[in-house]
């Protein structure tokens, strides 16, 4: 008995042998090698004298059949102990090397598979080669982003159910073999889909329901799962997507809140879901095209909160923005982002009410390693250091490293803000200079004071 790579490999030889990619003096190799993968006798000279006389067809051929068995006992041993798509499809993966991915019929819509590089561009091939493969009595191939889709049926007496799909590279052909372990495991596929079809598609009450699962991170260790269930509400993996989650000072009735806030969103035409969630208003909202800024719908989202006030005019409302993502598996990222945009934003500026993640992801870093020793040493380095010379001598070289870095250590702009003289600046730059040991001029250093206030500003 060989084991299923080995096997693999001696497929593998047999197909380049069989299209005329061995050299004759190759073949004492590849007959030591299927030795090897058989695992019979140690190979001798005597042995070498038979293989030569014996057609390179019917040892390969042996391989085959052997091959086939052991998949065969391998399926009814999945049928019995782990009956799954994905586990037959990691099997028809493991016997003919080969990704594939299971789509439903109707829809085109993606059931299971470990094919995800190209799924909604796989979709639309198949829609438009739809009615051929219906009418074609065997397998059909299509062509995705210059690869090709080898599509075969799988149907029951009245019905089409589903397709599966396997990759085929440039010049790459199916064997028999590949024929025979294929059509050995569709039976398995279409029993499964009959059998389960309502355990499939049944997981979820809702397209919004799913949409919250995914924020609140529940499929981060089942990626298939996510697109099982997506394809069943038929949304889109691959849109532009962000989360606002939106803190009212006031409480107010959740369904009453609700039904306000989706009246006004429903009037700016784009798709959304809500909910409410430890007092917060969290929103999910789709952009129509794909962009990876956010910052262009601060106009909507500040015509949302003047809205919510001219309702609820006695609250307040504090808005925190994700940053937008492009895949609904890492939608999950966006409530983080968005919470923490809204937290650290009130903290630092609590005369602002709308926070957008993007002017906060360096605290955000800083906030994940505060408690790593380099950023203790960078902050008693720096601002203690200023703070204390500060308080010894009356001095404001604290003030004037924030006005440096609001104003992008420009000596004009720096200046003015702090009203006093170029010279006088310069004079307080070469006293921080020599309080810090260092040279301001310097990129590296720079960086330096900009992280140090940062964190400054966290320990407020």
């Amino acid at each position: 008995m060989f084991k299923n790579e080995k096997g693999l490999k001696c497929l593998s030889l047999y197909r380049q042998f069989r299209e005329g990619n061995y050299e004759t003096n190759e073949t004492l190799k590849t007959f030591k090698y299927l030795h090897d993968i058989l695992e019979i006798e140690p190979f001798n000279r005597n042995l070498e004298n038979e293989l030569k006389n014996t057609p390179i067809d019917e040892l390969f051929k042996s391989v085959e059949i052997e091959n086939l068995e052991e998949l065969k006992k391998e399926l009814r041993n999945i049928i019995r102990h782990d009956y799954s798509l994905e586990s037959i499809i990691n099997l028809l993966t493991s016997y003919t090397n080969r990704k594939a991915a299971i789509l439903w019929a109707d829809s085109c819509n993606f059931i299971a598979g470990n094919y995800a590089d190209r799924l909604e561009a796989l979709s639309d091939a198949i829609k438009k080669n739809i009615k051929s493969i219906y009418e074609c009595n065997e397998e059909r191939v299509i062509t995705v982003d210059e690869k090709n889709f080898r599509v075969f049926k799988i149907e029951t007496v009245n019905s089409l159910q589903a397709l599966l799909c396997l990759e085929q590279e440039q010049g790459d052909s199916f064997s028999n073999t590949d024929y025979e372990i294929i059509y050995e495991l569709i039976p398995a596929i279409t029993i499964y889909l009959l059998s389960n079809n309502e355990m499939i598609l049944g997981d979820y009450k809702s397209n919004e329901e799913l949409y919250f699962n995914a924020l609140l991170g529940q499929y981060r260790s089942n990626e298939l799962k996510l697109n099982v269930d997506a394809s069943f509400f038929n949304i889109s993996i691959e849109k532009s997507r962000f989360c606002i989650v939106l803190r009212m000072k006031d409480n107010i009735d959740p369904k009453e809140l609700l039904h306000v806030a989706g009246n006004i969103l429903d009037e700016n035409g784009n798709n959304f879901f809500l909910r409410i969630k430890d007092n917060k208003l969290i929103i999910i909202a789709e952009i129509q095209k794909p962009t990876t800024n956010s910052r262009h719908l601060e106009g909507m989202i500040a015509t949302v909160r003047d809205k919510l006030l001219a309702v609820f005019p006695y609250n307040e409302f504090f808005i925190g923005i994700s940053n937008v993502c492009n895949s609904l598996v890492n939608l999950h990222y966006t409530f983080h982002e968005a919470n923490f945009a809204l937290k650290m934003g009130r903290k630092l500026y609590p005369d602002k009410n709308i926070y957008f993640y993007e002017d906060y992801m360096v605290y955000h870093l800083l906030s994940e390693i505060s408690g790593h020793p380099t950023i203790s040493k960078i902050y008693k380095n720096t601002i203690e250091r200023i703070k204390k010379y500060d308080s010894n001598y009356e001095q404001e070289c604290l003030k004037t490293l924030y006005a440096l870095v609001e104003n992008d250590f420009g000596i004009g702009q720096t200046s003015k803000s702090l009203f006093i003289h170029r010279n006088t600046l310069y004079k307080r730059i070469k006293k921080i200079n020599s309080i810090l040991n260092f040279d301001m001029n310097k990129s590296d250093n720079r960086l330096l004071i900009q992280l140090a206030l940062k964190i400054d500003k966290m320990l407020l």
